[in-house]
């Protein structure tokens, strides 16, 4: 009988181990998955704010590459507006003398 008792009780030992196992397997595949979800979220915050500062360059850089071209637009504008002021003053003149021409002719 002793013999009985000593197999039933290395059995409920083993099951206990067995639980103590199975329990800290899933506590540890717990950790890990949670593990992974940090690692995760960590992985895309630093690929979002690489995204953010690789636009900002581009941006920067295509604003930098505009700004020779932008300037030379504005001198252009320039140039041509006060062509068309010039234009505008000349025939104003005209005008006025061909008025004074025909008020006193």
């Amino acid at each position: 009988m002793a013999v009985f008792n000593n197999i039933i009780n290395q059995i409920k030992e083993s099951e206990q181990k067995s639980a103590q196992i199975i329990s800290q397997a899933k506590n540890e595949a717990s950790e890990i998955v949670e593990d992974a979800y940090r690692k995760s979220r960590e992985i895309q915050s630093e690929g979002e704010q690489e995204a953010k500062e690789l636009l900002k360059s581009s941006l920067d850089k295509a604003r930098e590459d505009a700004s020779p071209k932008i300037e030379e637009i504005e001198q252009g504008a320039k140039k041509d507006l006060e062509k068309i002021k010039d234009s505008a003053q000349t025939k104003q003149k005209e005008a006025i003398d061909w008025i004074i021409k025909k008020v006193f002719d």
